[in-house]
């Protein structure tokens, strides 16, 4: 999921300190990650991370036959490598349902959290000792639309208050 890091990284664009306490960073995220989610098998999320390098025992017993289909299915493969990992596995729902439906059921839980994170995030900015109104519907909704208001429908819309 940190297909920019990566590609930074990589390219040797960042000092060898920097690099190295990001991996400490990164490898305390993973030792909090396991703490948060204790049931999660990390044998697994090797084969939602990368399924066309993982091996076909690290897969349950009942979608190995589909999971070595995808494994030979070129098309998923430059799939694989041009879109997001959540979205990859989206597109595969129809063609492989089983390993989709086991990738998403992995996947899903930190999208949907991450989307109560945001929402309580700017609930907390909105609300202030100097604005307590218990109506936030109308702002909430904007604080969180991806949508960009267009301006000048909106204001085209509005009349000119004249002077008294």
């Amino acid at each position: 999921m940190f297909q920019n890091l990566n590609s930074v990284i990589g390219n040797n664009m960042l000092p060898e300190v920097l690099k190295i306490e990001m991996l400490c960073h990164l490898d305390n995220l993973i030792n909090e990650f396991g703490n948060y989610f204790p049931d999660v098998n990390l044998l697994s999320s090797e084969v939602i991370i990368s399924p066309f390098s993982c091996d076909v025992k690290n897969v349950n017993e009942e979608a190995q036959e589909e999971f070595i289909e995808l494994k030979n299915d070129t098309t998923a493969k430059d799939h694989f490598k041009i879109t997001p990992l959540n979205n990859f596995w989206l597109k595969m729902r129809n063609s492989y349902p089983l390993c989709s439906t086991i990738a998403l059921k992995a996947l899903i839980p930190f999208s949907t959290s991450y989307l109560c994170e945001a929402g309580f995030s700017a609930m907390l900015s909105i609300k202030t000792k100097k604005r307590n109104r218990l109506e936030i519907d109308a702002d909430i909704r904007c604080a969180l639309s991806k949508t960009k208001p267009d301006f000048q429908i909106l204001v085209a819309g509005k009349q000119c208050q004249n002077s008294h």
